[in-house]
């Protein structure tokens, strides 16, 4: 299922808004507010519909090297609620807003990022879960109310949608990365691409993941206020930042402190 939105677009405070439906030739965008001249390289905007009420928007960047051989990445920023459309515009995207000029021009404009993933992979951002940007639902009562395990299942989806509207780049290497919460959207995502590929013939060409600074749970590494302070002294003590006598000595003394439900984050 797929039906488009392009360019979905309009730059200020509040982020990106839309344009116009079409097919996927529509969804190329061809320009954008505060920012002259042809883009470094194509790019696409639109949804992928996933199901009867849910409509996820996703904005793709072929790579600047070789698009037709470079892998495929999809870039989930965390949160849980966080679009990663932020990670577009300023993180590894191919465009940030031009900060120098924030306060000296009416509009934002947009320069480009040496330092873009996109130089050499194919890059895929997806606002998840669907509520989250411009990913929306037709029955928001049932639809948002969501967790990890449907998330991770929705994500499927999409890239089974994705790639059958864009076979070209179907049986490329694909990584799955992303960022803070993005350290549970990420591994369960993959999980689910692994039990499903042995369970459907839509197979995604799966070669690894990535997490920055990823929330692994309160129980391991913690998320938010609820963080287990025990796996940043395991982190010290395996890089040899203070001595096994002391390692042993804080775990007999501050045994309580470390449990990840009496804890904060440092």
């Amino acid at each position: 299922m797929f039906r488009s939105l392009s360019p979905l677009l309009l730059l200020g405070a509040a982020g990106l808004l839309g344009c116009c439906l079409a097919d996927i030739p529509g969804d190329v965008i061809t320009s954008l507010p505060g920012w002259r001249g042809p883009l470094p390289t194509k790019q696409y905007s639109g949804y992928i519909d996933i199901s009867d009420t849910k409509h996820m928007h996703y904005w793709f960047v072929q790579s600047g090297s070789k698009p037709e051989s470079d892998p495929v990445v999809l870039w989930l920023n965390g949160g849980p609620g966080c679009s990663s459309l932020d990670g577009y515009f300023n993180e590894q995207g191919p465009l940030h807003f031009n900060r120098q000029t924030a306060d000296e021009l009416p509009l934002p404009q947009l320069v480009y990022n040496n330092y873009t993933w996109a130089n050499i992979t194919n890059m895929i951002f997806l606002e998840a879960p669907v509520g989250v940007g411009f990913s929306y639902s037709d029955n928001p009562n049932v639809d948002y109310n969501t967790d990890d395990n449907q998330t991770a299942l929705d994500n499927y989806h999409f890239l089974v949608e994705f790639f059958k509207n864009f076979p070209e780049y179907k049986d490329h290497d694909f990584y799955v990365a992303g960022e803070s919460y993005a350290g549970i959207y990420v591994p369960t995502l993959v999980d689910t691409i692994r039990v499903m590929n042995q369970q459907t013939s839509d197979k995604i060409n799966l070669k690894g993941f990535m997490v920055g600074n990823g929330c692994v749970g309160n129980m391991v590494g913690g998320c938010g206020e609820q963080t287990s302070l025990k796996i940043h002294v395991d982190f010290y003590h395996f890089h040899a930042l203070f001595p096994d006598a002391l390692y042993e000595d804080m775990l007999k003394e501050c045994g309580d402190f470390m449990d990840p439900m009496a804890s904060v984050w440092l």
